[in-house]
């Protein structure tokens, strides 16, 4: 896989994005960030999940953690 991070060419890149943070099952939160780079799926090693076919692969930086419950 190539380790070198694509910053254009993606709708999607820059957009903001929520990651919810989960301990023992329960989510205690979220984590806002942005999207910063991306692997299209002929260069990414990544599955998936649903569907077992190749998919793109997204970097995201986060910045903080909020909305703690």
């Amino acid at each position: 896989m190539s380790e070198d991070w694509r910053t254009e060419g993606s709708e999607y890149l820059y957009r903001r994005i929520r990651r919810s943070v989960v301990e023992d099952g329960q989510v205690l939160g979220f984590s806002d960030g942005s999207v910063v780079g991306y692997l299209p799926k002929e260069e990414s090693d990544y599955e998936s999940a649903s569907t077992g076919e190749p998919a793109p692969l997204w970097h995201g930086k986060h910045r903080k953690i909020c909305a703690l419950l």
